[in-house]
């Protein structure tokens, strides 16, 4: 019994062991689970919310539409940037656009333009994106006009005022003017300056120098100090000692004669650049001469030649190169011109205009109802054995054929220069100091420096060895009063 008692007794033990077992198990899970659920919840709450992305745009990129809205003066092209520069002449701002994007670039026809096609100087509407700084559209002014190869001008700076031909025009305000590649002013325009002029109506907004200016300088010139000089066919200026002379850029024969001696030279005048030309071996060895037979009505008129008077009776003989011929008559306008000889015998013809002069004014100016024939092929009977033969050479009193070295035939070259000297008055300039200064060519001194003050539009050239020679038009008024101007230093040579 007591055998069987403890083997009971043993079960019992185990028994109670295994519950105990078995409650503490569930404990131990059930701690396990609460403790995993803790440390999942503070897991979840360190971790941060995930942001979603941007739904992306399925259709196409559109572009800002143009804000803003400009008249305005193109004043620089810039192909590598892709950028066009614009200068508003109402308010003389400039401003740089993108031309990327652009959408439409019309003419005043409205048909389409490339940027290549666009020039320096034209007037154009103008939209793009302010804020991006983004051409969208660019149309040529229709109402504006582009005058191209402007060389009958004359600017008169004082009243802002242009005369194109007969045409006068108002300047701009704001005017955009723009010289040798870069921006200038209006006293950068040399009167032999070839323009491209555009405005609107009879306002000028713009105006480009196409073709520049250089200069030319005589060497040599002794002998024909007094005498004159042609360069091509329109510039005629009388000889001074050290002259310098203004001209347009490209090539010409440069004529020189004094007292029947002259010659030429072929020169290339660049812009910006001096171009010397050396006449001391065109001094001939014997004065060539021609005759003039002058046929004017009224038959009363009296012609003066050079400051004397003439004897019409006969034909006149005088030495080749270029006179001033004065006729006058009683209820005619005075006439006054300049004619070259360079033919052994000449016929004239002049018919002077009926009226009478304005007060005040200079009668080469009035004489522009005159007609005027100027004949080379003179008869036999008057030329005393010296005219052209049916080739048109020139003979000789034997009969021989023989060339002229000066020109081909005698002809009218221009009138009277305008020009009005107002008593005491003078113009001082003060600077650029040291350099050599010349009026309308002729040379006057070196700077500081004055000289009498004469009325109209003249131009200053400044010159020194190893600077850029520089020329400025300027505007003298008609008054007493003297006149004083300072220009910039001038810039040194590129070497």
């Amino acid at each position: 019994m007591t055998i069987t008692k403890q083997k009971k007794q043993r079960q019992r033990n185990i028994q109670k062991k295994a519950r105990a077992a078995f409650v503490c198990g569930i404990l131990l899970l059930y701690l396990t689970l609460l403790l995993s659920g803790c440390a999942g919840s503070a897991r979840k709450e360190q971790i941060p919310p995930v942001e979603s992305e941007p739904q992306q745009q399925t259709g196409p990129y559109e572009r800002p539409k143009a804000d803003s809205l400009d008249e305005a003066v193109i004043s620089r092209i810039n192909e590598r940037k892709q950028t066009i520069t614009f200068y508003n002449t109402q308010i003389g701002r400039s401003y740089t656009l993108s031309y990327k994007g652009i959408s439409s670039i019309k003419d005043k026809y409205d048909e389409e333009l490339s940027v290549s096609q666009l020039s320096v100087g034209d007037v154009v509407i103008t939209s793009f994106v302010k804020e991006d700084k983004e051409l969208r559209t660019i149309q040529l002014k229709k109402d504006a006009f582009v005058t191209a190869g402007v060389s009958n001008y004359e600017i008169n700076k004082t009243a802002r005022t242009m005369r194109i031909d007969e045409k006068r025009y108002q300047l701009s305000k704001y005017l955009f003017v723009r010289a040798n590649g870069q921006s200038a002013g209006l006293e950068d325009i040399s009167p032999v300056d070839v323009l491209r002029v555009s405005g609107t109506d009879r306002l000028v907004s713009s105006i480009v120098v196409e073709k520049g200016h250089g200069y030319i300088r005589l060497s040599g010139e002794e002998y024909f100090v007094g005498g004159w000089i042609e360069v091509g066919e329109n510039l005629i200026k009388p000889i001074s000692e050290g002259m310098l002379l203004t001209v347009p850029e490209g090539e010409y024969d440069v004529t020189v004669t004094n007292k029947g001696y002259g010659g030429s030279r072929h020169v290339v005048v660049e812009a910006n650049k001096e171009t010397t030309v050396d006449v001391s071996d065109l001094k001939g060895d014997e004065v060539k001469t021609g005759r003039i037979i002058f046929t004017v009505t009224p038959a009363s008129a009296v012609l003066s030649v050079d400051g004397k008077e003439a004897d019409l009776s006969g034909p006149v003989t005088l030495e080749y190169g270029i006179h001033q011929i004065v006729l006058k008559a009683d209820g005619y306008k005075t006439l006054i011109k300049y004619i070259k000889v360079s033919s052994a015998l000449a016929n004239i013809n002049i018919e002077m205009e009926a009226g009478s002069d304005d007060a005040g004014s200079v009668s080469g100016n009035n004489s522009q109802g005159a007609s005027v024939t100027v004949d080379n092929r003179a008869s036999e009977s008057d030329s005393k054995g010296n005219g052209s033969n049916a080739s048109g050479q020139k003979q000789d009193d034997n009969g021989n054929s023989r060339d002229d070295d000066v020109n081909t035939g005698t002809s009218f070259i221009g009138d009277e220069p305008v020009t009005d000297s107002s008593d005491g008055a003078r113009v001082y300039i003060d600077a650029p100091k040291g350099a050599q200064l010349y009026l309308d060519g002729a040379y006057i001194g070196v700077v500081p420096t004055n000289f009498p003050k004469e009325s109209g539009n003249h131009e200053v050239s400044f010159r020194k060895d190893g600077y850029q020679t520089r020329s400025y038009t300027l505007y003298f008024d008609d008054g007493d009063n003297n006149l004083t101007f300072s220009f910039a230093d001038l810039l040194e040579n590129d070497s």
